[in-house]
């Protein structure tokens, strides 16, 4: 299994340079504006491959009118400080994966090249090897799409800069040892959840996957069906096993059966060869007497 480790944050609204450490299991939490959201935006664009801001805050508002640029220049409040309007900056997204079974790392993630003018380039990235301990930076400043290139081509194993969103899923999947754009689909529904306060809706949207209101009376009729086979098919489980311990009774007796014939065909043959034995014996003694001799018989009292 692939597990996510750390995510890296590099002029993201207004996280300047945040590395955050993730463990099995995670709780974020925080007051309105304390960047919940913020991170969960940043996630969705490395997982999913894509830049879309319409899934932007879900999880919080679906008004929300946030857009990459306002993530990458901070500049959705006026007069802040942490502003990057009118300026040359690179900004970075990256998470770190580790495998369980080997312990080895690879990092993807999303660098944007932006500039005074407004204009700004992007390109998703995979290597090899955990995020740099120094964050990808050059002369203090974070490196820029080139410099990253060039970066790449210094370090072992894997790394690619992609050209377009689709070959990066496509190897993000390919290192998630998943090969099903399918898991694109129900990430991009678990990253932003809501608080459920309709379990109709719910259903609909996150795990039917169909447009129309569901038949909530089929769905407890398959649940049904369901339970009945998953009955069924544990009396199958029953019956496997006692026909597996009488095949087991059966070739022990059969083997039984081959012993005991095997020992009566070894008394058999003992007896057999005994009774030859005792032919031949006879044999000779009968060719050891003289012709014409006679032997002397017993007297007989009156």
């Amino acid at each position: 299994m692939k597990k996510l480790t750390k995510i890296l944050l590099m002029k993201w609204l207004y996280f300047e340079k945040e590395l955050i450490e993730v463990g099995d299991i995670n709780f974020l939490t925080g007051k309105n504006g304390a960047g919940k959201s913020t991170i969960i935006d940043a996630l969705q664009i490395v997982l999913l491959g894509e830049t879309n801001a319409r899934n932007f805050n879900k999880a919080a508002n679906d008004s929300s009118q946030r857009t990459l640029d306002s993530y990458l220049r901070a500049d959705m409040d006026v007069g802040s400080s942490k502003c990057r309007r009118g300026k040359d900056f690179s900004s970075y997204i990256a998470c770190e994966f580790r495998d369980d079974q080997s312990g080895g790392r690879f990092t993807a993630g999303i660098v944007f090249d932006c500039r005074s003018d407004g204009s700004r380039r992007d390109q998703y990235f995979i290597f090899d090897g955990p995020i740099p301990a120094s964050c990808f930076p050059v002369d203090r400043k974070a490196m820029d799409i080139a410099a990253l290139r060039s970066w790449l081509k210094t370090q072992p194993g894997f790394s690619k800069m992609y050209d377009s969103n689709k070959g990066y899923r496509d190897d993000l999947l390919a290192k998630w040892n998943v090969h099903n754009e399918q898991v694109c689909r129900m990430l991009k529904k678990a990253v932003s959840f809501r608080p459920i306060v309709d379990i109709q809706k719910f259903i609909t949207e996150n795990i039917c996957d169909i447009p129309d209101k569901p038949d909530i009376e089929a769905m407890q009729q398959n649940i049904r069906d369901y339970k009945r086979h998953e009955e069924l098919a544990r009396r199958q489980e029953e019956k496997l096993e006692l026909l597996t311990k009488i095949a087991q009774y059966f070739r022990g007796w059969q083997a039984a059966v081959d012993r005991l014939q095997l020992h009566r065909f070894l008394f058999l043959w003992a007896e057999k060869e005994s009774l030859e034995y005792r032919i031949e014996r006879l044999n000779r003694e009968k060719r050891t007497v003289p012709i014409g001799s006679s032997r002397k018989r017993p007297a007989v009292r009156s």
